[in-house]
């Protein structure tokens, strides 16, 4: 048992995590995953919402700027290829196209209003004379660094007259706040804003907030041939683990549980009513980014994943109960996912953008049935090898683990980094799957179900399908949002197994101290031992048909 100092340390360092992560006026976005300080927010909606009306379908950004009063126009292209990179740290130039008309002089200076998924190498301002009709291209060199959207901004000012200068002109940067003030003494008049080093524009100016042109700078993964793979390999595994347990399943006890679906029911309202809300508490509790929010919601609206099925095994649950169960599951996402996703997503984003892979979830469904009912049917063809099978399905589920937390880590190595960038991250995705199990266990303890169908419902309940999650989020939300947000499914598979490790551990330990005592055994009158109807049946009709002879009298004796 933990001891109170430890929980208390705990406790404190989850604290400091949350009062650092909250965001702080004056300061850059939090790297910690939190919501982006209102001003912040705002800006990224005015720019979307500017692209939406006027790029829907385009393959340029344009972005125009008007002041009347001035009389000055500009108009911004850039190439929607040109912002899209890799995560590759290769530097990529972005060529930028000015169209511009003005009486005046004009100042233009550019920045990322947040550097952490992508880096400026010439930041630069120039100088633009007064024309009815100029255009120039500007080359703007951008360093990818993790997945993430970051937004290239422009700023437009009214600059002061230079006559040594007849052309556009360059005014290199400086990360000195010094320097930078004298370039904007030089440059721009009366100008009220808070340079900083992060950023060009004080958020607080309200009357300059019109004057920026926001520009979308998107990194995704750098994905190839690995991740194909990786998922063929997982689906070749997944069968093959199916299979030899649908060797050890039992036709008395799948009948059993259809004619008594008391566990099937209690195991479906946890799965669909206890996570969903579980997420959606967690979401809004712990103030996290939208897309994190939504990506922790959509896996927890998931059907069971097949995992549950070994860790049933391993924890002695009940495997007939456990593939029924992510069967029912699977075939209930159909029309449960939809609907729980319509109710809590609209808190997150726009539920009218929602879409489900029913394609993949029947396809999980056939990986689930298939291979089992093969390996049932083995059993019952062919006994003895069917049991000689049975004894591959716990080294392949080792073998399985090992392979996931290493390969798979690896393979999706540009999504698990990003949990050094978003340490908070790490124990909001903890509590779900962990609050899961504890809930489902407590519940189904309270309405006084044995200890197998306790351990089977917890771990249908907290152990979810990864994969359908991940790809509602890639189909729903646009890049790299989508892909930001299946670091949650990631994160939540990587840790889900922790609790259980330790536990199959302690019963491990447990079984080697104590394998020399001979203790009693105490069964359960709950539960159902295998094929004890068949025994009970047989011992029945023998009864019957060979009756004790010490009992039956002649007709002489009598």
């Amino acid at each position: 048992m933990l001891s109170w100092s430890t929980v208390i340390s705990f406790l404190i360092n989850a604290n400091i995590i949350l009062l650092n992560a909250f965001s702080i006026r004056d300061t850059p976005p939090q790297l910690f995953g939190l919501m982006y300080a209102k001003e912040t927010k705002s800006s990224r909606e005015r720019y979307q919402l500017k692209h939406d009306e006027t790029n829907p379908n385009s393959s340029m950004y344009i972005y125009d700027y008007h002041n009347e009063e001035d009389a000055i126009y500009m108009v911004i292209s850039i190439s929607k290829n040109d912002l899209e990179f890799v995560d590759n740290y290769q530097i990529k130039p972005v060529i930028c196209l000015i169209n511009y008309s003005s009486h005046v002089p004009l100042a233009l200076s550019y920045d990322l209003d947040f550097t952490l998924s992508a880096e400026l190498v010439n930041q630069s301002w120039y100088w633009l004379p007064p024309s009815l009709n100029a255009s120039t291209n500007i080359s703007v060199y951008i360093l990818p660094k993790l997945v993430g959207l970051d937004y290239l901004v422009f700023w437009i000012r009214q600059a002061k007259p230079k006559h040594e200068y007849i052309s556009p002109t360059p005014w290199f940067a400086n990360n000195s706040e010094t320097l930078r003030k004298q370039y904007f003494d030089n440059l721009v008049i009366d100008y009220r804003l808070n340079v900083s080093l992060y950023n060009n524009q004080d958020y607080n100016d309200n009357n300059n907030e019109k004057n920026t042109m926001g520009f979308p700078v998107i990194v995704t993964a750098d994905k190839g041939i690995g991740h194909l793979i990786f998922r063929i390999i997982v689906i070749i595994m997944v069968t093959i683990f199916t299979f030899t347990m649908g060797c050890d399943l039992e036709v008395p006890l799948i009948l059993h549980h259809f004619k008594r679906p008391i566990s099937i029911s209690i195991g479906f309202f946890c799965q669909f009513f206890f996570m969903p809300l579980i997420a959606f508490g967690i979401a809004k509790i712990i103030p996290i980014r939208s897309d994190f929010g939504f990506g922790l919601l959509t896996i927890a609206c998931s059907p069971g994943g097949g995992a549950s099925n070994g860790w049933c095994l391993l924890l002695g649950g009940d495997i007939n109960l456990s593939i029924l169960m992510t069967f029912i599951s699977s075939l209930s996402a159909l029309f449960m996912m939809p609907l729980l996703l319509f109710i809590y997503g609209r808190f997150f984003i726009d539920v009218t953008k929602i879409k489900i892979p029913y394609v993949n979830i029947v396809f999980q469904l056939l990986q689930v049935a298939i291979p089992a009912l093969m390996g049932l049917g083995l059993r019952i063809w062919k006994p003895k090898l069917a049991v000689k099978c049975t004894k591959l399905t716990r080294p392949l589920f080792y073998l399985f683990i090992i392979f996931f937390l290493t390969i798979g880590v690896y393979i999706n190595w540009s999504l698990t980094r990003l949990l050094g960038v978003y340490p908070l991250l790490i124990l909001t995705s903890a509590l779900l799957p962990w609050l899961g199990f504890c809930i489902a266990s407590l519940f189904t303890l309270i309405l006084r179900q044995s200890r197998k169908l306790v351990i089977t419902v917890a771990l249908e309940t907290g152990i979810q399908n990864i994969g359908v999650g991940i790809l509602v989020l890639l189909y729903t939300m646009p890049k790299p949002i989508g892909e930001l947000g299946a670091i949650m499914p990631i994160t939540v598979a990587i840790l889900t197994p922790i609790p259980l490790c330790l536990i199959y551990l302690g019963l491990v330990i447990k079984r080697k101290c104590f394998d020399h005592q001979n203790e009693p055994v105490i069964h359960d009158p709950c539960e159902i031992e295998p094929l004890s109807t068949t025994k009970i049946s047989s011992k029945y009709s023998n009864d019957i048909m060979n009756p004790p002879t010490d009992t039956i009298k002649s007709p002489t004796q009598v």
